[in-house]
Parts: C-alpha cells; structure tokens; sequence
C-alpha cells in the first residue's frame, strides 16, 4: 500500500505515525547541543617549544628548523608555518580538511620523539596542540573581595572558586591573572658565599634534602607495630634560615649566615584592571564537545551562589558567549517563524480557504520537527548555519503540498471525484514530479559535501538541513494532506468571511492574469528582442557582481572591540603598563564604550610579553553606531600615543578570522632585494583606499647580550660553554630550590642573586663562576661580554624566509583592496626573484570562491542530470537551465541595492537559487506539454499562452511564499543575523526577478526552439 493510500484508508494510524515523529523530534531537539557555528576543526596543529632567555636566530636553528624537519615527515600536511621568537618557537601545521586530526597528532608526536636528541636538553619538550574553534575563551570576568587587595581575593579565589570552577561540566580550563605570586625568596650574600667556597648548587641540595618528609622504619610498643616517619617539611619560613650548611672546608653553617630569608612575591609579571581599577581576571575556556550556553550558565551560578555565601564578593563579566549564541539562535528562530506566518498569509489570499491554507501550514512545522530527527542522528548542532537552513528552506516546505492539493482539489472539481478517490488518484498524478523537484532542489547541495575546505565544513550542516527538510516535507505531505484533503469537502471555496480581503486580491489577480497575456503574446511576437535584452541584461549582471567586491564572510557587530599594543621588543613592563594607561583614558572617554578590560604582559602560548598588552573593550548596546565605525574612531585616537603599535580588530564568538584583514606573503632569496621590495610594497599597500595599519612581519631588532667565550682559557680552568652558560643563568635568572607547604597551597622556594649583580649590563663581566677544580674566577676571565643586534621574530612558511604584508580594511573589502593593490604592484619593477602570492584571510577566501564556483557548475551538471531523466529528452533540460540567467540578474540587483559584497555565503545562495528557480520552469514546461495533448489544435504560441496562464497561479504561490519565507532574515537587523543575511538577501533578489522574467522569457524560448523543431519535423514529413 502506498503512503498516500495509507494515509486515506487509515487516518488514525497515520495520526499516530505524525505523532510518534514529532515526539521524537521534540526530544531531538531537546538533546542537540547549541552553539553559534558549527563545530570545525581547523585541521591546524601547533607545536610550542619554550627555550627561556634564547635569542630569536639560536631558536630558529636549534628548535625550530629541527621540529620542521621532523614534522615534514607526517602525510597530510599541506603547509608549515613557524615564527621564531626569543625564547618560543611556534610551529603551525596545515593539514588538509579531510585529514584525521588525531591520527595526525598522534603522527606528530611520534616524529618529535624520533628527532629529541636534536633538541637541546634544557629546553622544555615540545608540546603539540590541535587548533579548533573551542581555543578561543567562553567567558572572561573580573573578581574582587571589598577590603581586600588583588594579592588577597587571588587567595581568596585559589581556594574558594577555583576548584568549583574546574569541576563546573564542559569547563576545560580557568586561568587566573592580575595578582602577584607569593614567594619565599632566599638572597645570597656574594661574598659571604664565596668566602665559604660554597656555590648555589650546593645551598639548593641543602634545602631540598632538608625539606623532606621520608619513612624511616617501623618499631614496636606494648606489643604493636609502629611506623617511623622523619618529617623534616618547613612549618614556618623562619625554619628555611635554619637549615645547615656545610664548607668545603667542612665547616658548619646555617642558611641566614650566607643569605636572607624573605616571605615575599614575585616580579610583577601582568596587571589587570577593569576601567582602570585593578583587578583580578578569570578567563573560562570550554570543552571541544561542550555546550557553551550551559558552560556560561552554570559558571554564572557558581558566581551568584559564591556571591550570596560571601556578600561582599562580587565579579563582573566583561566577555562571555552564550549572550550572542542565544541572539542569534533566537532571532534565526524568529525569522523562521516570522517566514512561516507570511507563507501561509500568501496561501490565503491564493487560496481563499482558511482550512486549506492551515492544511499546508500545519505541514511546515511538522516538517520541521521531523527534521530534527535526522539532524540529532547526523551529529549535528543548533547553530545560526543549522537553524539558519531550516528557515531560509522554511517556504519552500509549502511547495510539496500545494502542488499536491491543487492537483487533488483540480481532479474533484474537473472530473468528479469523491474526495476519497480524487486524494489518492491526485496524489498517484504528481508524485513522480514531486519527487523530481525535491530532487533537483536537493541535488545542488550534493557538491558542498565534496568540498575540501574550512569553509564547507561551515556550510555542510546547512545543505544537510536543507537536504533532511525537504524529505521530511515530502513524507509529511503524501502522510497528512491527503488524509486532510477528504476531511475537507470544500476546498475549493472561498470564506465569505474574509471577502473583504479575498474579493480585491481576486480582482487584483485577474487584472494581473491579463497583462501578463497580453506581455507574454508581446513578447511572443518579439522573440529575438526578447532573447537579445535578456542576454545584454544577464552581462550587466555579470559586471555588477564583479565590480561589487569580494569578502570572505559577512562582519557580525557583537559589540566588543579588542585592541593588542606592542612596543619595541625589550620594552619593560612599567612602560607597557604607562601606555595602557594612556590608551584606556582615551578608549573610555568615547561615548559608546561600555567597559574596559586590560591585559598587562604575561607571555602566553599565542605570543606576548613584558612589551605587550590587551584591552577588550565592551560597547553599549544602545550605541548608534556599529562596531566598525567605533574600531575606526578609536584607531585614530589612539594613534596619538606616540612609543607604541595598536591594532584593533572585532572580537569575534565563532570563526575569530579577521574578514577585514588582507596578508599578502614575499619570498626571495636575495636578503636585502626582499626588503628594499617588501618596504615599497607597503608603501604601496597604504596607499590603497580604505586601508589601515599597514605593517610587515619585519619584526624590530632586540639588542641582546651575547657571551663570546675564549675555549682556551675556559679549558684551562676545566670549563667549556655549558657549563659557563649554566653558572651565569643561575646567577641573573636565581633557582627554585624546593616548594614551601601551607595549608593546601605551596609556594616557590627561590634562590637570588642581588639586584646590583643581574641588573646592569656592566656587573655581567663580574659574575663569580666556580671551575671544575673548585677555583672561583669571574666571567670576564673567561669570556667577553658584548651588545649585539637581532630580530625579535623569524618567519618561516615551508622552510622558506617570508615576510608578510599585512593591512586592516575599514569601509572597503578584501576583494576590492587586493585588486587595487596588485593593479598598483604591477608598476613597482620586480628584482626578478621575490614570489608575491595572497595569505591569510584572503587566501582562504579565493581557495573557498573557486571550490564554490566549481560546486555551482558541478551542481547544475547534477541537476541537467535530474532533469533529462525526468524529461526524457536532452534539450528541455538546456531550456529549464534558461532561468539560471535570470536569476544571477536578480542576484545582481539585490547586492547593488542593499550594498552588499559578494561572499563566500552569498555564493552559496546562489548555489540554492539554482535549486529552486528551475523548478517553476519545469513546472510550465510540463504543462504546456499538457496543453498541447489536451488541445493539439492550437497554434504554439496559444499553446504557451494558455500553460502560462493556468500556470500563473501556482507558480506565483510557491515563489511568494519561499520569498516571504526568506525575507524575514533579509531584513534582520538583530544580533546574529549578519551571517545568513546576505544568503537571505541574494535568494529574494534573485527568486523574485526570475520568477518574473520566467513567466515571460521561459515561454519565448520554449516557443522559438519547439517551434522550430515542429516546422522542421513538419517539412521532413511533407517531402
């Protein structure tokens, strides 16, 4: 039995079936995991090594060219990026998309192991990280404990919040910054410790030997056994000064005779401040697998509940996700439904029957449920891509069953039928075309799959809701409408009760009904007229779209503007700290800045020093300005703060890639040719309209001091460059010698030197160094110590030196910028061998224009497919494919008239458009080749007249209302809808255009090529 016979003869049980599927899909729903995007991995990996106090180029050579060399070795590693810093190495592999991400981990760490021995043994291990959208923080708050200072609500933190936290589920990490760390910090007196012949070395033995609890045995009393425990751990910080010391000489000592014992803290490293207050800052970062709106949640509710414990805590959040998830879910969701109203009001008026009308409403949002099935089972997410699918696709879930009920409700009007008979024998007549037309909706999508790119891992889970709701609009029409059909004997009549708004659409439509005969027998009369202004209009097209300007994605206005200062490398952090200063005074006197939270130092694995900072700044959110224009005012105030490099960029919750950013990479073998060409090319670079800080990856020189040691006169003392290079770091950088236990904390037991020893570049000379035999010499005996220039970063793309050019764009886009400046690099001679080619941002976005250039023409390959199977003819296909045309003119004019670029999104609405435009195209074909059976008497140009005309109607409902469920989103100016605004925006312009112009241009075409062909068959048959 048929699933349409099912759902005559057996109502209930079909009832049931709908039932069961919407529980089902309820508790899908229910299940799914929300989040902003979908989740991608990068198919990125960084490997970070740390070599503390390393100059740049002896990075480069001892850690960074040997990890190189051992991770080339991985398959699947399409490029290898490092930068070379003092004291970091950061190695980036790019794998391609459909590369296992573990596996090659796994690969990764296997080689580094195999390629140890050439990494310096007093480096730290390389650490392989996998690169993916959950890197980026959740949330971020300040804390702060009235009455007491950061010092005391950091330990306040560490032991009432912290824990909770880190057991908060999805919670990945927490980090705290902004406070000093306590310290016990041991000051030798030089010469007291020379004068004993003792060294560093010997007083941290001392102290980590004393600084033990050890069992020591087991004895008995009164007949039980008793264990034996020496417990030596400090109790005070008075005992550390107590520990003994030992001579060379053999001589008994104690710790305070040859040093100070102080209970202190650290250097400061990082200052954090909320709008210039100190403060203590907490950022979160959630798991890969997490749901970030719960993680934010349940992180709050520890806050409020600390808070409600503690009343005089409080924190305030200065960046966190979920806000801007559930926006954008929420206006998506809106936008869905908003699109589903205006369908099922279009229905209506076409209509004219209130029943009829809600029984193809009520099919929009079972599908819909129903959807959500498929999607919990595909491991998908709700996300603004997701959900943003399901309500762009939202009226075309209509389509199905109005096809299917006008043509049950035309056989009961025509020929007679009951409604029993004229539900199934309706539904038998098209469900092969039903099938045809979801199919050649569907099959365009089929290419994305394919694609080996970041960006379709994006756009996968939006053909696959897509794809999953038109089949589950397609089972729910030949489930429920035909069922509803027999419960529904008058159809086809009008309700009187809204004759006052059926009466006038009516006579609207039959004044629309005529000029569109009158038009298309005009046009009929004009063909090559006809065929030639629609051809010169589809190159105007053509030329909009080119001349509009290419961007990668669409800039969502969050609200929240990150600003990163660099100063020259070396800059200590008090100066840092001064100019933040400086910048947040400024940042806070503009009008439509909420907050600011600033970041002092604090090196990181990303990058970042002494002579770094950051401030997030938090815009209100009732500004009237979008967060572009504040970045821009803000730029140029802050490029009045002499001393400093500020670069600003829109903070961003989902992807974090700078769509306002072109890089453009230089190679050459010839040093001082790739400079004096790299310099001219920014130049060059600054002079292209709308660009902003303009800057090259020549990073500054940072003066160092380098040891030149004499081997001679070291190997006379037994000594060679490890050993002198040990004694000296120990010296300026002092030791942990042992951990100091209090209650559950534990604190660094450090070993100094005094400042007048490690601060002065002069005083290195003078720095005591014990021989092998025990003999002490200073450093200046051995050695001589010199200032020298070197690069703070070295970068490398595959092995390669490169250098980047890079520039912020503000009120232009990324196509237009690059175009103007390769336009303009042409006329700056080239010394012959440095290879210029696109990078970052707008590499990914030509690599994912071409992938979907090649998807679209893959896509209406695939569905000319579809169509001459269905046709059963190898030209009507080429006259369906005639609407295409047409389409990219409407596509055309919507992005010149609401200003857009065209994106790698609105490439993909035009991937959807060639779905859904060919659909009223067959839909005519076939009926004029129903006409010509039903009425072989008339001429050809009645013929298409007459299928035009009945066709009209239908072809109008379906468009108007997969418009009507489209424009909501085009016009969305809530937060969150930037990312499918403009895929809203290019399938109105270009379905209502070719809607119109297929009604027109369609039956031209189809009357010139079959006519010909007629009169040609005709002649052949005359003679």
């Amino acid at each position: 039995m048929k699933l349409y016979e099912l759902s005559v003869k057996r109502p209930v049980a079909v009832c049931m079936a709908v039932l069961i599927f919407v529980v089902l899909g309820a508790y899908s729903l229910s299940m799914m995991k929300l989040e902003l995007m979908p989740e991608m991995e990068l198919s990125m990996a960084i490997v970070y090594t740390s070599y503390a106090n390393v100059s740049s180029e002896e990075v480069e050579n001892l850690i960074t060219k040997p990890v190189e060399s051992a991770i080339s070795t991985v398959s699947g590693i399409s490029t290898i990026t490092s930068q070379s810093s003092e004291g970091t190495s950061m190695v980036l592999a790019q794998f391609g998309a459909d590369v296992d991400m573990d596996k090659a981990i796994a690969d990764m760490e296997s080689a580094l192991d195999l390629y140890g021995a050439m990494i310096p043994s007093d480096a730290e291990d390389p650490m392989v990280l996998k690169m993916d959208t959950t890197m980026l923080p959740s949330m971020m708050f300040s804390v702060g404990f009235e009455g007491y200072d950061p010092v005391q609500t950091k330990k306040f933190v560490e032991e009432n919040l912290s824990n909770k936290l880190e057991a908060v589920a999805g919670v990945a990490s927490v980090d705290v910054a902004g406070a000093k760390d306590r310290i016990i910090e041991v000051e030798i007196d030089p010469d007291k410790l020379f004068g004993y012949n003792m060294n560093v070395s010997s007083i941290a033995g001392s102290l980590a030997a004393q600084n033990l609890n050890l069992p020591a045995g087991a004895t008995e009393q009164n007949g039980k056994d008793m264990s034996v425990r020496a417990t030596g751990k400090f109790a005070s910080v008075e005992e550390i000064g107590m520990v003994p010391l030992v001579s060379s000489t053999g001589q008994v000592m104690y710790l305070k005779d040859v040093a100070t014992v102080r209970d202190t803290y650290a250097d400061v490293s990082t200052y954090a401040r909320l709008n210039k207050e100190d403060a203590l800052a907490i950022t979160i970062t959630a798991e890969s697998d997490a749901n970030t709106v719960e993680v934010v949640e349940s992180v709050v509710s520890v806050l409020e509940t600390l808070k409600k414990q503690y009343p005089k805590f409080t924190y305030n959040i200065t960046m966190e996700q979920a806000s801007y998830i559930t926006d954008a879910i929420d206006s998506v969701t809106s936008s869905a439904i908003i699109g589903g109203v205006l369908a099922v009001i279009i229905l209506l008026l076409f209509l004219g029957n209130v029943r009829t009308s809600l029984s193809i409403g009520v099919s929009m949002p079972i599908s819909i449920i129903v959807t959500f099935i498929a999607m919990f089972f595909a491991d998908m997410s709700l996300n603004v891509v997701s959900l943003g699918g399901l309500a762009l696709g939202v009226g075309m879930l209509v389509d199905n069953s109005v096809v299917l009920l006008e043509n049950i409700f035309r056989r009961r009007k025509q020929l007679g039928e009951n409604a029993e008979t004229s539900a199934i024998s309706g539904s038998r007549e098209v469900v092969g075309a039903i099938i045809a037309s979801v199919l050649t909706t569907c099959i365009v999508y089929v290419p994305i799959l394919f694609i080996d790119n970041m960006m379709s891992e994006m756009f996968k889970q939006l053909a696959f809701a897509i794809i999953f709701s038109q089949a589950a609009s397609l089972i729910t029409a030949f489930m429920l409408l035909p069922m509803l059909s027999c419960k529904n004997k008058d159809g086809e009549k009008s309700n009187e009760k809204l004759a006052f708004i059926l009466k006038p659409f009516e006579k609207f439509m039959d004044k629309a009904y005529a000029s569109y005969e009158k038009a298309l027998r005009g046009c009929l009369k004009r063909k090559k007229r006809v065929v030639v202004v629609t051809m010169c209009l589809f190159v105007a097209a053509l030329v909009v779209i080119v001349s509009v300007g290419m961007s990668l994605m669409p800039e969502s206005d969050e609200g929240s503007i990150s600003v990163s200062i660099s100063l020259p490398g070396g800059s200590q952090l008090e100066d840092t700290n001064r100019i933040t200063l400086q910048a947040e005074d400024l940042i806070l006197s503009h009008s439509d800045v909420e907050t600011a939270f600033s970041s002092v130092g604090g090196a990181s694995i990303l990058g970042g020093g002494a002579d770094s900072s950051s401030i997030t700044v938090t815009l209100k959110e009732d500004r009237k300005k979008s967060t572009d224009d504040v970045e821009q005012e803000l730029r140029l105030m802050l490029n009045g703060i002499p001393g400093a490099t500020f670069e600003l960029s829109s903070n961003g919750s989902g992807m974090n890639m700078s769509t306002n950013e072109l890089s453009i990479q230089f190679t050459g073998s010839d040093e001082e040719a790739l400079r004096a060409y790299v310099l001219a090319a920014q130049d060059i670079m600054a002079q292209v309209e709308g660009v902003t800080e303009v800057s090259n990856s020549y990073s500054e020189t940072k003066t160092e001091a380098k040891i030149v040691i004499d081997t001679a006169k070291a190997a006379r003392y037994g000594m060679n460059t490890s050993s002198v290079a040990s004694a000296v770091k120990t010296t300026l950088d002092g030791m942990t010698a042992a951990k100091y236990a209090e209650g559950s904390s534990e604190y660094d037991i450090r070993i100094v030197y005094p400042d007048n020893y490690v601060k002065d570049f002069d005083a290195i000379v003078s720095i005591p160094v014990k021989t092998a035999t025990g003999q002490w010499i200073t450093l200046g005996d051995i050695a001589t110590v010199a200032k020298s220039e070197g690069s703070a970063t070295l970068t490398r793309v595959d092995q390669r030196r490169v250098v980047t050019v890079t520039a912020k764009l503000y009120g232009t886009d990324i196509g237009t910028a690059a175009a103007e400046f390769e336009e303009k690099l042409k006329l700056l001679p080239n010394p012959g061998n440095v290879a210029v080619e696109e990078s970052g941002t707008y590499e990914i976005m030509m690599d994912a224009m071409k992938s979907l250039f090649t998807a679209i023409l893959l896509g209406i390959l695939l569905m000319y497919m579809v169509m001459a199977a269905q046709f059963e003819s190898l030209l009507q296909p080429l006259l369906v494919l005639g609407t295409l045309p047409l389409a990219l003119i409407g596509v055309a004019l919507a992005l010149l008239i609401t200003g857009s670029s065209l994106s790698v999104v609105s490439c993909v609405g035009i991937l959807m458009l060639i779905g859904i435009v060919v659909n009223n195209a067959i839909l005519l074909i076939e009926f004029i080749h129903t006409t010509k059976e039903e009425h072989p008497e008339y001429s050809m140009d009645d013929r298409v007249v007459q299928a035009g005309k009945i066709r009209m109607r239908p072809i109008l409902m379906t468009s108007f209302t997969s418009i009507l469920g489209f424009m909501p989103m085009a016009f969305s100016t809530a937060s969150g809808s930037e990312m499918m605004r403009p895929l809203a925006i290019v399938l109105v312009g270009g379905l209502f255009v070719s809607t119109l112009l297929t009604l027109l241009f369609i039956p031209v075409i189809y009357a010139g090529v079959e006519g010909r062909r007629e009169r040609k068959k005709k002649l052949e048959t005359e003679n």
